[in-house]
């Protein structure tokens, strides 16, 4: 697997933009869209924020599955893993 490209978290959503917690002027993104409410603005943030998390759970227990069931490498929910951590990545 190769590194990930994106802005290391961790990330903290700050009203409707999400911040790199650790410089907290640095935008990751911005939301802003006209259809959805403000608390689904809220919620969405709340999400990408934590992304970095996310990524890094993930990318753990993928390894930790394959280290204990190598043998089921091609069961559906560890391809997904793969494919989720890949798309993350940008290499999908």
């Amino acid at each position: 697997m190769s590194a990930p490209k994106f802005t290391p978290g961790p990330w903290v959503a700050n009203g409707l933009t999400i911040e790199d917690k650790a410089v907290r002027t640095a935008v990751v993104a911005s939301l802003y869209d006209e259809r959805d409410g403000v608390y689904e603005w809220r919620a969405n943030a709340a999400l990408i924020a934590a992304a970095p998390e996310l990524y890094a759970a993930l990318y753990h227990l993928a390894g930790l599955f394959a280290s204990l069931h190598e043998k089921h490498a091609e069961w559906g929910d560890y391809q997904a893993a793969l494919a989720a951590l890949a798309k993350a990545r940008g290499e999908s």
